[in-house]
């Protein structure tokens, strides 16, 4: 698959093609509850650094219904598969619920499936450089891809093809993992 680039290297695109999309921002502060303090961490710090409550966004590697990347950038998926953890290894912080988390029409976050409802989104550049399944797929995949993308864009298939025309939202396969930790005394805190 290549070498792994650098998140810096990634993130240079960032301003031009990340925003907090506010409808995805307000099902994480739901999720959160009366949280006072929320940190960016790995999954390997949650409990040492979680007092109550973990939530985590992520993406399902199980998740096989994304058509733009199963169709066009199968590498994509390979490698989500291999490099995501998937939803049981959140299982050691406790019991868990699992949401749902539908990406919106007009999603302002520029990550993976952000671009579902336009996908000539994925033609530019700049916003494939700002998501890094993109540069874990081989050149000639990635060009063979995008060629096929713009023949159906050209041809009006690919929507049809997924029915995209009139819906807001699709569950291109993200979550918000919710754990609610043991405190100190052993004791789980509702949420």
């Amino acid at each position: 698959m290549g070498v792994e680039p650098a998140y810096e290297t990634i993130g240079a695109t960032y301003g031009a093609t990340r925003d907090q999309d506010p409808r995805i921002a307000r099902r994480i502060r739901k999720a959160l509850g009366d949280a006072e303090s929320v940190v960016n961490i790995g999954l390997g710090e949650i409990r040492r650094v979680a007092q109550r409550r973990a939530v985590i966004f992520t993406c399902d590697p199980a998740f096989h219904d994304f058509w733009l990347f199963s169709d066009y950038f199968p590498s994509f998926v390979t490698h989500a598969r291999t490099r995501l953890p998937s939803l049981h290894a959140y299982e050691p912080l406790g019991p868990l619920k699992v949401i749902a988390v539908p990406i919106p029409r007009a999603c302002r976050d520029g990550f993976a499936a952000a671009y579902w409802a336009r996908p000539a989104a994925y033609l530019d550049p700049v916003c494939r450089a700002s998501i890094s399944g993109f540069h874990f797929i081989p050149q000639a995949e990635l060009r063979a891809g995008l060629r096929r993308l713009q023949a159906d864009l050209d041809s009006g298939t690919g929507h049809r093809k997924h029915a995209l025309a009139g819906r807001d939202s699709l569950d291109c396969g993200y979550r918000l993992v919710v754990a609610e930790l043991p405190g100190p005394d052993g004791v789980r805190r509702g949420g």
